[in-house]
């Protein structure tokens, strides 16, 4: 966001499971080969009246909510089992065998640190969830449940579709070890182990923020891989990465068409071929009009304006204002 200047990448802080999955699952008295979905229901307003055939033959479902009952006038069937208030989500999380609920960053951190897929409800007016959904995506962490079939109790397929997935997620956990050692850097005054400021965090997250804004009135669009996965795009392009070469050997190259709807405000126009990652996004920000473009176009009667919304943006580079 605009009003952190600083922006540092940091491993998944997460929370870990403190007991092994066979001790919990004892505890639960599971019998071998019985399959265990974990329910995260908390937060949601309305009850959820579930029956027993909610879940498929040789399934068993502990719902978390908050120790309070998914129906206050109608108990529990046989295979379902309510949480208590103090359970620690974690360790569920690591002995089922998926979990279903709305995506948020701790559940979502949860199970793909411990390899689990996650069946989830689509969130309405929820900012963060084309982030975290993307990030599922590329670990073949998810499967969407409709709305419809989630209230009806047709989960048997989705639960079916997520135990056939491998959820692969290589990357460290250790986040919240890698944050306090920062903080403790920071209280001791201790800069010369700092990391170097990157020139293109507050434009590439300038220009996020803009684009959450925008996803409410537009629609999802998809989020680019090199962001969720929190990496210097350059690195992760390719050919791309040296498209400066290329323009300088293109006769007559133009960044004109990329750029007409877009105003320089700050830094040099001129570093923005050197900076592939930021003319991608640029060019994905554009899109955000088409379907309010289409609109106008198809109500008037003659050519003009495409009706693409003006907007700014900002090239770190020199400083000089294009």
């Amino acid at each position: 966001m605009p009003a952190f200047t600083a922006i540092e990448d940091v491993p998944l802080v997460v929370r870990h499971a403190r007991k092994f999955p066979a001790q919990v699952r004892q505890e639960l008295g599971l019998p071998s080969g019985v399959k265990l979905a974990v329910l995260i229901h908390g937060g949601h307003k309305a009850e959820l009246r579930v029956t027993e055939d909610f879940l498929p033959a040789g399934w068993v479902c502990v719902a978390c909510n908050g120790g309070q009952p998914l129906c206050a006038d109608a108990p529990l069937p046989a295979n379902f089992r309510l949480a208590p208030a103090e359970v620690y989500t974690p360790d569920l999380v690591a002995a089922c065998d998926c979990v279903i609920g709305k995506i948020g960053y701790g559940i979502v951190s949860e199970v793909l640190a411990h390899g689990r897929p996650l069946v989830f409800v689509r969130r309405d007016f929820f900012n963060e969830e084309p982030f975290l959904r993307k990030v599922l995506e590329l670990h073949s962490g998810a499967v969407e449940m409709k709305r419809r079939d989630f209230l009806a109790g047709h989960w048997g397929p989705y639960l079916q579709r997520a135990c056939s997935l491998t959820v692969r997620y290589n990357q460290p956990t250790n986040g919240a070890e890698v944050v306090a050692a920062r903080l403790e850097q920071v209280a001791r005054g201790d800069t010369a182990t700092a990391p170097k400021a990157n020139p293109m965090a507050r434009l590439r997250d300038t220009v996020v923020f803009g684009y959450l804004m925008a996803t409410s009135k537009h629609g999802r669009v998809d989020v680019p891989d090199w962001y969720v996965n929190g990496a210097d795009p350059n690195r992760r392009l390719g050919s791309l990465k040296n498209l400066a070469d290329v323009l300088a050997s293109t006769p007559g190259f133009s960044l004109d068409p990329l750029l007409k709807d877009w105003r320089v405000v700050e830094g040099d126009s001129r570093q923005l071929p050197h900076m592939p990652d930021t003319l991608a996004f640029l060019q994905l920000l554009r899109q955000l009009d088409s379907p309010q473009a289409e609109d106008q176009q198809r109500g008037s009667s003659g050519g003009g304006d495409s009706g693409t919304a003006g907007c700014a943006a900002a090239a770190d580079g020199s400083g000089d204002d294009g």
